[in-house]
């Protein structure tokens, strides 16, 4: 069971590095544009590099030569000290204390030469000391100040995240300094792991501190690449909205083709390779349908109108859908006498559509349009309506 354990920490700690160093590549381009997420990016990214040098496929691999494995024990304690000093940049950033900042580098800086001095002294100093042996003053003085400075930051920055994770920061601010937070208490207890190691004997300890490390890899990983994750949904989103609305602003376009900015494409060419960003791309589908609405209107009488409610009313469409309905009969029938150069209509009605002024409702409301435009919904109106055509001369 124990080996069980101590394997399943070994992967996960593997997939928590790789997964880091995913995230760090991701969020390159943003942190060397904006100052402002530097620190959270070079937290993690000193935290991957310590990891990776810590894992155990990268030290079996050196595990014979015992000055490169003293090398990586070395240089994995200062990519760990250099991942608390980015955590103190990102508490410095976050809360924008200049003055407590100077004090948090001098400190970092401290322990840095208090590590380099015990190393100086005892070159051996890196190797933690078990509980039940007898390590040499240099070695516990080593582990205590580097497990003190990780226990440090790691203390400040789970504060700071629980107080500005619950204020009234932005939802994707709070939903960051909440993983991030979480991942940086997995990494306290790691370093507590090793405070119970140097104090007890317990066996059990070392694959929960694989585990844990492991976890907060994935924690962290996720806290910066929240702003991905989101940018990945509205792209879905908008994907999702050019695709359902494109049908109704073809056909639309087809009557009204003036309205439109450039020519109509493929439906799969609009998505793959589209002119404009896809947010652009749904604003101009909107607004483009919207003023094609604006040209129809005068081809839509009240008769019209009157018999497209009488239809929708006795399909049994739900309440909420019901004016997006009767706006796919009417735009129907208003293209179809538009297409056939009829003249516009003696007493036509006002402007249809959903005129709420926001742009999320009318595009929702298009959206629903859509739906029914593209359903049986229009063709059944139509043939309900042929015979009032023929009478009326209504194509």
């Amino acid at each position: 069971m124990r080996l069980d354990l101590a394997l399943f920490g070994d992967r996960l700690e593997t997939v928590g590095a790789i997964c880091l160093w995913g995230a760090v590549l991701v969020r390159l381009p943003s942190a060397v544009r904006c100052r402002r997420q530097r620190g959270l990016w070079l937290a993690v990214a000193t935290a991957a590099m310590a990891m990776t040098l810590s894992l155990p496929v990268v030290r079996q691999e050196f595990r014979g030569d015992g000055a490169s494995m003293r090398l990586i024990h070395i240089t994995t304690n200062f990519f760990g000290v250099l991942s608390v000093g980015a955590v103190l940049f990102f508490l410095t950033m976050t809360v924008g204390g200049r003055r407590c900042g100077r004090r948090l580098y001098g400190a970092m800086a401290v322990t840095i030469a208090a590590l380099a001095a015990l190393l100086w002294v005892d070159g051996e100093s890196y190797v933690f000391p078990l509980a039940g042996t007898d390590p040499p003053p240099t070695a516990v003085a080593y582990c205590l100040i580097l497990v003190s400075a990780h226990l440090t930051a790691n203390t400040a920055c789970v504060l700071m995240c629980w107080r500005y994770g619950r204020s009234s920061a932005p939802p994707l601010l709070r939903s960051s300094l909440q993983l991030f937070g979480l991942g940086t208490a997995l990494a306290g207890v790691y370093w507590l792991g090793h405070v119970v190691r140097l104090f007890s004997s317990a066996d059990w300890i070392t694959p929960g501190m694989t585990m844990v490390m492991g976890a907060h890899a994935l924690f962290r990983a996720m806290a910066i690449l929240v702003p991905t994750f989101a940018a990945g949904r509205r792209a879905v989103t908008d994907i999702r909205t050019v695709w359902c609305l494109w049908p109704l602003w073809r056909d639309l376009m087809d009557a009204v083709p003036q309205v439109a900015l450039s020519r109509a494409r493929p439906r799969a060419l609009e998505i793959l390779w589209p002119l404009t960003p896809w947010r652009l791309l749904v604003y101009r589908k909107v607004i483009e349908t919207r003023d094609a609405l604006l040209v129809l209107h005068s081809h839509v009488d009240s008769a019209l109108l009157t018999a497209a409610r009488d239809f929708v009313d006795d399909s049994g469409i739900p309440e909420p859908r019901r004016e997006a309905a009767v706006l796919a009969c009417v735009m129907g029938e208003a293209r179809r006498s538009k297409l056939a150069g009829l003249p516009h209509r003696p007493n036509p009605i006002g402007p249809l559509g959903h005129d709420s002024g926001d742009f999320t409702d009318e595009k929702a409301f298009l959206l629903q349009a859509a739906e029914e435009y593209t359903s049986p919904l229009l063709k059944t109106f139509r043939q309900r309506l042929d015979p009032i055509g023929s009478a009326s001369g209504r194509v």
